[in-house]
């Protein structure tokens, strides 16, 4: 099982290192990247959404990768095994169509910084029981200056 699933382009296509920041701002979570994975991530893509608590999607300036139908595999996901969907959509101001928060909005909770989403991820995990959930919050949260560059 994995605390977070991180959806979204890869870093070297993106205009911040939003998984970098992520990662330093939440030691203790576990995460799995899809990037990370290398040419081979479909299948482990879909095994690793039905084992991640949580959803963290940043969405770029540019045209949307494919996280499209990952967003919605892993919303179906949950709500079919009677688990609380917890998708956290990293959109900064600069990123258009607005109208698309109103639809990932419905599914999760829009945060427009990556020190936003941090916060948000650590409540779910602190919420869910999580057993580093203390440790998570302590040390992921405080300490850390991960607002987006200007």
């Amino acid at each position: 099982m994995f605390d977070v699933f991180l959806g979204g382009p890869w870093e070297k296509h993106c205009q911040i290192p939003y998984k970098t920041l992520l990662k330093v701002g939440l030691p203790k979570a576990s995460f799995y990247d899809p990037e990370s994975v290398g040419l081979d991530w479909f299948d482990r893509n879909l095994d690793a959404l039905r084992r991640s608590q949580v959803m963290v999607v940043f969405v770029p300036s540019f045209p949307m990768p494919g996280v499209g139908p990952e967003v919605g595999i892993y919303y179906e996901h949950r709500v079919l095994m009677g688990r609380q969907p917890h998708l956290v959509v990293i959109w900064p101001d600069d990123v258009a169509p607005k109208w698309g928060q109103e639809v990932l909005g419905r599914m999760g909770r829009i945060v427009g910084t990556v020190s936003e989403a941090v916060r948000a991820v650590a409540g779910i995990l602190a919420g869910g029981g999580h057993d580093t959930a203390a440790a998570l919050v302590a040390d992921g949260v405080q300490g850390y200056d991960l607002e987006i560059p200007e």
